[in-house]
């Protein structure tokens, strides 16, 4: 467990999920993360302007790794720089991209 202080606050952190990885069960620059109607976790994958990501993870809260979608490119299904993610009650998904 550790305790960081911000501004005056204390946050304890005590669990933490994925790691830094291109691809795969981990994150590249995450920008934003959502919950499916099943609490699946959708986690938006920017990347860098010299590495660039722009895919969506998908995995269980405990950290169970269930796949990914989304590559880099102009395409339907690609993205250039995605910046959040929604999931609406029926599970579909919607990414905005600033591109």
């Amino acid at each position: 467990m550790e305790t960081i202080n911000v501004r005056g606050r204390s946050f304890t952190f005590d669990y933490s999920i994925g790691k830094h990885s291109p691809g795969g069960p981990g994150f590249r620059q995450p920008q934003d993360v959502a919950f499916g109607p099943d609490n699946t976790l959708f986690v938006v994958n920017r990347g860098s302007e010299g590495e660039p990501c722009g895919r969506v993870s998908k995995l269980t809260i405990d950290s169970d790794y269930i796949g990914q979608f989304g590559s880099i490119g102009e395409s339907d299904g690609q993205f250039v720089w995605p910046t959040s993610i929604i999931v609406d009650q029926r599970g579909l998904v919607y990414v905005a991209d600033e591109w």
